[in-house]
């Protein structure tokens, strides 16, 4: 059966049909105007499965409309996790905003570099110059040898201390500098297990009382947890260092483990 160019017009111009009777429930689930909105334009939206042709003077129109939303939109993001001055004046409602689900509540006095939008930014402490090197490659913004300094009293002078800590050392010290790491009404982490001796450590009770500190641990973590990571691994937001080693090597790999010398992870080849 052959289809001429005919037959192929008419099926695509079919869906897009029904492609533009949804568009107006599309644009509901979105919470965005429509293109006839934005543009001015007489007609109604259609989402046509078509490209559309579009000149130089209407596109340096529509790029300035999209270039000024987006302006708009960064704009009311660091207003909304900096002073939050739109919803002092109630130019935006105070109950829809603290209401939404997707207004994150913990990102709130984070203030990021100019036009960034609310975002982290890591610091790193290690003993260890070569593990500094590697989370400075993999985005971390202020790196402390703790070997070298007071972490805590560096990480306090530097940036204020910090928002949140995490904490995957097996080492105690550096669970009870992670507390004085915070900045007031922060929350520290841990993750790893010293062990042992090491398993209690010492830490100031009128410092988490006054400054209204939280200290939780994270032992395993939940399925949404788990699906969140996965989806950053497969978006290419976590570079994982990973080498391989053979089977054989392994009492050298445990020996480096001990003393800290390795740095991201080792896989070790069966075969």
């Amino acid at each position: 059966m052959t289809t001429t160019a005919a037959d192929a017009r008419r099926r695509v111009l079919e869906d897009a049909v029904v492609l533009g009777a949804r568009a107006p429930r599309l644009a509901r689930r979105l919470g965005s105007h429509t293109a006839s909105d934005a543009l001015g334009a007489p007609e109604a939206q259609v989402l046509d499965p078509l490209p559309v042709v579009v000149d130089a003077k209407r596109w340096s129109s529509d790029a300035a409309i999209v270039e000024q939303r987006t302006r708009l939109a960064v704009a009311v993001l660091d207003d909304l996790y900096g002073p939050r001055r739109i919803l002092e004046t109630r130019l935006v409602p105070p109950e829809a905003v603290l209401a939404d689900p997707n207004y994150l509540r913990p990102a709130i006095g984070l203030v990021p570099p100019p036009g960034r939008g609310p975002a982290l930014s890591v610091a790193a402490v290690d003993v260890a110059d070569d593990k500094l090197a590697l989370a400075r490659s993999l985005g971390a913004e202020v790196l402390v040898n703790g070997a070298d300094t007071d972490a805590a009293a560096a990480l306090q002078d530097r940036i204020g201390g910090a928002h949140a800590a995490v904490v995957t050392a097996v080492a105690s010290k550096a669970f009870e500098q992670a507390i004085l790491m915070l900045r007031p009404g922060g929350t520290v982490t841990y993750i790893g297990l010293p062990g042992g001796k090491s398993d209690e450590i010492r830490t100031s009770i009128s410092a988490i009382t006054n400054w209204e500190l939280s200290v939780r641990g994270s032992n395993v973590g939940t399925r949404q947890d788990l699906n969140e990571a996965v989806a950053f691994a497969a978006g290419g937001l976590v570079k994982a260092s990973i080498r391989t080693a053979p089977l054989e090597d392994i009492n050298a790999i445990l020996h480096d483990m001990r003393k800290g010398r390795i740095v991201g992870r080792v896989v070790l080849r069966l075969a």
